[in-house]
């Protein structure tokens, strides 16, 4: 997990001062995990009062889930705020504020989802579709692939995947 957390000097009373506060969390957050060539899936942002504060007492947290695993900033602080606007009570002296990267995975190894625009290096083949490699271009819809073969990118040829 990676957290960025502070306590603040003075209380912070306004959610736009906080989205702005969790959103420079984020932002730092995010540069850790991209400088670790890592991905998160999900992130926790958690607020709190003083603790010596007995008559105003709150403290919350929430955990947003992505659909994909990001390393993008503009991705991660919009989850961000979302989490936060779930768990932001008007009135509050808020003390201390942070973010946590959580179900971090390596940068090689993305899950891709059946929605996403990326192009995949390779392709597998299956059911024995006509598929075409979006690198090479190579087609194939030959039933002797139709058990996984991938795309050698070095001949430009079939290969197996065993």
């Amino acid at each position: 997990n990676i957290t960025v957390s502070r306590s603040f000097a003075n209380p912070v009373y306004e959610l736009d001062q906080l989205e702005y506060i969790v959103s420079e969390f984020t932002a730092r957050a995010s540069t850790k995990l991209r400088r670790q060539k890592s991905l998160c899936s999900a992130i926790c942002v958690y607020l709190r009062t003083s603790h010596y504060d007995n008559k105003n007492k709150y403290s919350s947290s929430h955990i947003e889930y992505l659909s994909n695993s990001t390393s993008n900033t503009s991705e991660l602080i919009a989850a961000s705020k979302k989490a936060l606007s779930k768990i932001y009570k008007k009135g509050y002296r808020y003390k201390k504020s942070g973010v946590i990267l959580l179900n971090l995975s390596e940068e090689s190894c993305k899950q891709l989802s059946f929605y996403d625009d990326e192009k995949i290096p390779y392709s597998v083949i299956t059911f024995g579709f006509v598929v075409s490699c979006s690198t090479c271009g190579v087609r194939s819809d030959q039933g002797e692939f139709a058990n996984g073969g991938l795309v050698d990118h070095d001949s430009n040829a079939m290969a197996d995947d065993t």
